[in-house]
């Protein structure tokens, strides 16, 4: 599947910046933007949406859902 950005300059100095944030590695960050996409666009204002979520319960470690839920130590 080929994916785009709505805005291709701005959008991927927000990717850096929320694998910067997240202290993330780039695949981490694909793997929101991917999991994110909408009618093959991804959006950064949808991966911010997504980290901001709290889940309600989770299977997850403790670990786990500090690395994907976006919660900082």
């Amino acid at each position: 599947m080929v994916c785009v950005l709505k805005n291709e300059q701005a959008d991927v100095l927000e990717l850096f910046a929320i694998a910067d944030e997240k202290k993330w590695t780039w695949f981490e960050t694909y793997q929101l933007a991917k999991a994110t996409t909408v009618a093959q666009v991804i959006s950064v204002k949808r991966m911010r949406e997504k980290i901001a979520q709290k889940p309600a319960s989770s299977d997850f470690s403790p670990k786990e859902n500090d690395h994907y839920q976006g919660s900082q130590e």
